[in-house]
């Protein structure tokens, strides 16, 4: 072969490779913008209107359960049954790159429509799983916790709804060391993932609550204490019983010390404490938002215009403030109390010719 065949052949190999270069380039440069399409565009049902600011509209946000051990083709099907739009063969050959199917959390997640396929990955790789919130309130009773319950989203419903779960029955069923799940619940923002059951919630607010209650308990005012409380308050759960009375009467921390104090010594003078919240505590239904003369009298233990001492059990949640104010009281000399009539703060009295005053000159308000 002479040096002009040579070079022929040699340049023919040349444009081969640089033509063959320039196809692969071009395959994988398709195949790249297919793929990097694939992976950021929006999870959204192409029967559903995108416009040119990227907005989705008419489109719920996407749940879905991840089980352990799942791949991501399973999640993908669960995905595609929500009208979502994923590219197969690009996520396939995504995966057999990335190695991501083997590091999938199990777990319950939401998606924006808007969310890529990418952060779909991203968030399931991460563990990023949907969290709700469920909020419990001050002075609530079982009743409005279970039907507060009963009423948010993603929680897995175990307890008997259908029918009437009595305090005492949820105390047996949560497995409670009491004899009443009343007031055992700690009033706070609880988070909980999606599949978490009724039974998980109230046990976190139970330990709670008793996680509060024994430090505010190891640090309550003794001296207070061991001369007006010692024999009231003998035990932990005694403390609850009296906070929820000051839960139901006092928003001010200043007025939950005084009326804590208020009802410390009248139980250490042998009189009843007559807290109005006990009444209505004990009508239940039979309450109709107006306490009247014949209430005073419904022969309740749970009724402190009859009986004499505490409850039995307390009435309502209680705060860490009304547990604080029963151990760390303002005991005046104060008997008597009334509420002011701005929402907020009460009158205190000594004895009941002034009291009786008080209460008149808030009527005529």
């Amino acid at each position: 072969m002479d040096i002009a065949d040579k070079k022929t052949s040699y340049s023919n190999r040349v444009n081969f490779l640089l033509f063959t270069s320039a196809v692969l380039l071009i395959i994988l440069t398709f195949f790249g913008v297919k793929a990097y399409d694939a992976l950021h565009r929006p999870i959204v049902s192409k029967a559903y209107i995108v416009d040119e600011q990227n907005n989705i509209s008419n489109v719920e946000p996407i749940s879905i359960k991840v089980d352990k051990g799942e791949r991501f083709k399973d999640i993908q099907n669960k995905l595609n049954s929500q009208n979502t739009y994923l590219d197969q063969i690009f996520i396939n050959l995504y995966f057999k790159i990335s190695q991501k199917d083997k590091s999938l959390q199990a777990g319950y997640y939401e998606f924006e429509p808007k969310t890529s396929l990418i952060e779909v990955i991203k968030k399931i790789s991460n563990g990023d799983v949907k969290v709700n919130k469920f909020q419990l309130s001050e002075g609530a009773t079982v009743k409005n916790i279970l039907a507060s319950l009963k009423n948010s989203p993603n929680i897995v419903l175990t307890l008997p709804y259908d029918k009437h779960i009595s305090v005492k029955q949820l105390a047996k069923i949560l497995k409670l060391p009491y004899s009443s799940a009343e007031g055992m619940f700690f009033p706070d923002t609880y988070y909980y993932k999606n599949g978490e059951s009724d039974r998980d919630i109230l046990i976190k607010a139970y330990e709670n609550m008793q996680d509060k209650l024994n430090v505010a308990w190891n640090n309550k005012d003794k001296a207070y204490y061991n001369k007006y409380s010692k024999k009231y308050l003998a035990k932990p759960y005694d403390v609850l019983r009296l906070a929820a009375i000051v839960e139901k009467e006092a928003a001010e921390k200043a007025d939950r010390e005084k009326v804590a104090g208020v009802f410390l010594l009248r139980l250490n003078k042998n009189m009843r404490l007559q807290a109005d919240p006990t009444v209505i505590y004990s009508l239940q239904e039979k309450f109709n938002g107006d306490i009247k003369k014949e209430h005073l009298k419904y022969n309740s233990p749970f009724n402190t215009y009859v009986t004499k001492g505490l409850p039995p059990t307390p009435i309502s949640t209680v705060s860490l403030e009304s547990i604080n104010a029963v151990l760390h009281p303002n005991v005046t000399g104060d008997l008597f109390f009334v509420a002011s009539g701005n929402g907020k703060t009460h009158l205190f009295s000594k004895n009941i010719k002034d009291h009786n005053a008080l209460v008149k000159s808030v009527l005529l308000k």
